[in-house]
């Protein structure tokens, strides 16, 4: 299990053990004590750097948004923004998307393959987005309530993080959950 609540100095660097892709520098960043995920058009990815085993889950606190429809948690991620592997979780005001990245540019407005049905959400400041896979089976949660789930078997490997698309979305509390080098987190 990996741990970050991002409570430390602005920076455009993560920190160590995170990787980030993004079209313009700071676009992923810590800004307040808070994960800040994308801005103004420009996008970016960012995901945990240690050796992950495919059954994972990746959980962020939502704190605020600039707009939408915004990126969030994501899994199985791999890539650069640019030819990005992974699935995420989009979401606006009052919907939830499952979004599938197979080598696709990570653009400022949604993109990738819709997965399953969109769901009826209202995410608030302090919800818990959760996105989870085992085995080809991927599920979104809202504070353990699970909105979304579908059998997906086109992305098996890669790791925990987030996209950002366009908007700047404010998070807290990342995370990892899964097999991390030897290290077993069983569900």
């Amino acid at each position: 299990m990996r741990v970050d609540s991002f409570t430390r100095e602005d920076s455009n660097d993560l920190g160590p053990g995170w990787y980030e892709s993004e079209q313009a520098v700071g676009r992923i960043s810590i800004y307040s004590n808070q994960l800040a995920l994308g801005d103004g058009g420009n996008v970016g990815i960012c995901y945990r750097t240690e050796a992950w085993a495919p059954n994972q889950s990746c959980s962020l606190k939502f704190k605020s948004r600039q707009g939408g429809p915004c990126g969030g948690p994501a899994i199985r991620m791999s890539g650069v923004y640019t030819a990005c592997y992974g699935y995420v979780v989009y979401h606006n005001a009052s919907t939830l998307y499952l979004k599938k990245f197979v080598n696709n540019n990570v653009p400022t407005s949604g993109g990738g393959t819709d997965l399953g049905d969109p769901a009826s959400c209202t995410i608030v400041a302090n919800d818990i987005l959760k996105i989870e896979a085992i085995g080809t089976t991927i599920k979104v949660y809202v504070n353990d309530v699970e909105y979304i789930s579908v059998v997906d078997s086109s992305i098996t490997t890669g790791k925990p993080g987030g996209i950002g698309n366009g908007y700047y979305t404010y998070w807290t509390d990342f995370v990892g959950l899964g097999d991390i080098k030897g290290l077993t987190f069983s569900w």
